[in-house]
């Protein structure tokens, strides 16, 4: 994995559940957008708007789905690294990119200073970093 791969799956993590929940409001508002179609002629002032909106939606929703299938992906690759790590790195990297802890968090829920953590998150994530270089 590399840097930035790590940063983008911790902010698409944070962003999950919003991306679930856009992508059921997208849905529906493509659904009664639709719906508004059917009583107007074609040509209409109306009609060409709700059309233009309808597009916009549908991008929204593809953009979406990509960002979920990213993360998807993005979660894969940090599992199979993070599977070869000591259990205490692990847990710390874990708890940091996939769970979106804080530093002081992980060190409550693990009962180590928070020293401690930084160190196993630096050294675990050396591990995971230079696995690409390898």
């Amino acid at each position: 994995m590399e840097r930035t791969e790590l940063e983008r799956l911790r902010e698409l993590k944070r962003e999950s559940v919003t991306l679930d929940e856009k992508l059921h409001r997208l849905y529906e508002q493509a659904t009664r957008t639709t719906a508004l179609l059917d009583g107007l002629p074609k040509g209409s002032t109306m009609r060409s708007k709700i059309e233009d909106s309808i597009v916009k939606i549908e991008s929204a929703i593809e953009e979406t789905r990509a960002d979920i299938y990213e993360l998807v992906l993005l979660e894969g690759a940090f599992e199979e690294a993070a599977s070869k790590l000591p259990m205490m790195e692990r847990l710390v990297l874990t708890g940091r990119y996939l769970e979106g802890e804080s530093y002081q968090g992980i060190a409550n829920d693990l009962g180590r200073s928070i020293d401690h953590i930084f160190k196993l998150h630096r050294r675990g994530l050396k591990k995971i970093l230079s696995e690409d270089s390898k």
